[in-house]
This record gives C-alpha cells, structure tokens and sequence, in this order.
C-alpha cells in the first residue's frame, strides 16, 4: 500500500481519494496469501477459526502501519500535503 500510494504520489493522483479504492484491493489480496500460507503451514490441523485470526492480525497490522506511514508523510515529509489534500 506504501509503495502504491508513493507511485500515485509521483504521478500527483494521490490527491484524489478515488484511488484509495485499490488499498482495498491490495489489502484484500495479503490477507487471502497469508491465510492460504497457514493453511499451507498447518495442513490438516488448520482451522478456520485460526484463519480469521491471521486475516484480523494482518488487515489491522497493514492498517497500523499504513496509518503511521501516512501520519509522517503528511506531517514529516510533505506538510502540504495534508492542506491540498483536505481542499480538493
């Protein structure tokens, strides 16, 4: 999602909160590889129960990161951003 949005942020699209639409799509595809990783893992002792745990840890583990990430963008490494960002 970081990488994704510093692309989107090179080509100034990051502005337009249309594009968010893909961390969607991006988060949802790391939380489907890393369920299918502890399926693998586990083999017959996997249980679903173990599954949604993994995808509840990794979606709030990407939000966390993804959310300090932007807070220092927004306020570290481009202050402006915040300002164009809240006007368009």
């Amino acid at each position: 999602m970081i990488v994704y949005f510093l692309l989107l942020s090179t080509l100034d699209l990051h502005l337009y909160p249309v594009f968010s639409f893909v961390n969607l799509i991006i988060c949802g595809i790391v939380i489907f590889l890393a369920i299918l990783e502890l399926k693998k893992l586990q083999k017959e002792s996997f249980r679903y129960q173990f599954g949604f745990g993994v995808g509840l840890m990794t979606g709030f583990t990407a939000t966390v990161i993804f959310t300090i990430f932007s807070l220092l963008y927004g306020t570290e490494f481009r202050p402006e951003f915040s300002q164009r960002f809240s006007t368009q």
